[in-house]
């Protein structure tokens, strides 16, 4: 497996500050997760480089990392309450990111659920789009 996405789900796996394991017990199912083929989902925000490395999951990069020339995306995670599953469903970043970022980071969402036993594709979009704005 390629450095970079093993690094990604390593964070992605974390329920240390700055990873999405931690940061989405704290956030609310449904709200501004919005739902997905009837399921609740969540959103878990994180900042990621040109490479598509992500740096951290967070709603506010950390004061280390704020110097950095980064990007901020999304993962819309469904969850599947009935039969205990979860998983990414979408991906969303930056328009004006590297390609090679957006297609590490859908890479790492597909290695994430094919972790988790979640066999659904993973969307791209992109953050304009998705805020609403052309």
């Amino acid at each position: 497996m390629d450095r970079l996405i093993k690094s990604n789900l390593e964070l992605m796996r974390s329920n240390s500050f700055g990873g999405m394991a931690s940061l989405s017990s704290s956030e609310s199912m449904g709200a501004t997760g919005g739902t997905w083929k009837g399921m609740s989902c969540m959103t878990a925000n994180f900042f990621y480089d040109d490479d598509g490395k992500i740096i951290e999951f967070s709603n506010q990069i950390s004061a280390k990392d704020g110097e950095k020339d980064i990007n901020f995306g999304s993962f819309k995670i469904a969850m599947d309450i009935k039969n205990k599953r979860f998983g990414i469903v979408l991906v969303i970043v930056d328009a004006n990111s590297s390609k090679t970022a957006q297609v590490k980071l859908v890479d790492s969402a597909k290695a994430y659920n094919q972790q988790v036993n979640w066999p659904i594709e993973v969307k791209l979009d992109y953050l304009g789009k998705f805020l609403g704005q052309k």
